[in-house]
């Protein structure tokens, strides 16, 4: 389930999506999301706001942000092949809307038309 394709370029290719669930290092054997799953089930068994749950709620949120941190990578990284290998297009800016300033432009009786 999910996103099957993460980006599709004009020229047909595409880019798969980050499952960031994936281990991270090879060393690591279980994948985050056991790791997560496991320590959700541990937090919700402790007693709320007792040391230990504040203790298992670090690791949790430990966790989220090593995924958030993961999604972040896979992002910057494409962005940055994205960026090399594709030539941007820049859009010609409309003088003529930018000579009126940041309130419109005024008339006689101090109307402000957009």
């Amino acid at each position: 389930m999910g996103v099957a394709r993460f980006l599709t370029a004009s020229d047909g290719s595409y880019i798969e999506p980050l499952n960031s669930f994936k281990k991270l290092e090879k060393k690591l054997e279980k994948k985050l999301e056991k790791k997560l799953a496991r320590a959700q089930k541990l937090l919700a068994r402790k007693q709320k706001f007792s040391n230990n749950w504040k203790k298992q709620k670090q690791i949790v949120s430990r966790l989220h942000i090593k995924i958030a941190d993961a999604r972040n990578d896979f992002l910057q990284k494409l962005s940055t092949i994205m960026s090399k290998n594709h030539a941007a297009q820049q859009e010609k800016a409309k003088k003529r809307g930018q000579k009126k300033g940041r309130k419109g432009q005024k008339t006689e009786k101090g109307q402000i038309y957009f």
